[in-house]
């Protein structure tokens, strides 16, 4: 399996999940599973943390942008979604890469 060296240090540099209020692009912990959530705008902005059951993660940018999940920091096979912006995507299932299943609010 190959790994992401750079998503475990962003771990411990990222803001605070939920904290950007109307943010670009936000993704939302929707399975009972702690998993690793990615939310950056196109602009640039890019957030990283290890989300529990309902937790909420926003980019700061203003710009549409993608969202993705990763069962463990180091792996590099996940699910990823393109997100409109000012969207929110909940993760319903992930019971394997890319096979994820998605819900917009």
């Amino acid at each position: 399996m190959r790994h992401l060296g750079y998503l475990a240090p962003a771990l411990f540099l990222a803001p605070i999940a939920g904290l950007a209020d109307g943010a670009a692009v936000c993704v939302e912990n929707g399975t009972d599973a702690t998993l690793i959530f990615v939310a950056q705008s196109d602009d640039g902005d890019r957030r990283v943390a290890r989300l529990e059951p309902s937790g909420k993660l926003c980019s700061g940018g203003a710009d549409p942008g993608t969202v993705a999940v990763f069962a463990r920091a180091d792996d590099i096979e996940g699910c990823s979604r393109r997100v409109p912006a000012g969207a929110t995507e909940r993760l319903l299932a992930f019971p394997g890469v890319d096979l994820c299943s998605w819900e917009r609010h």
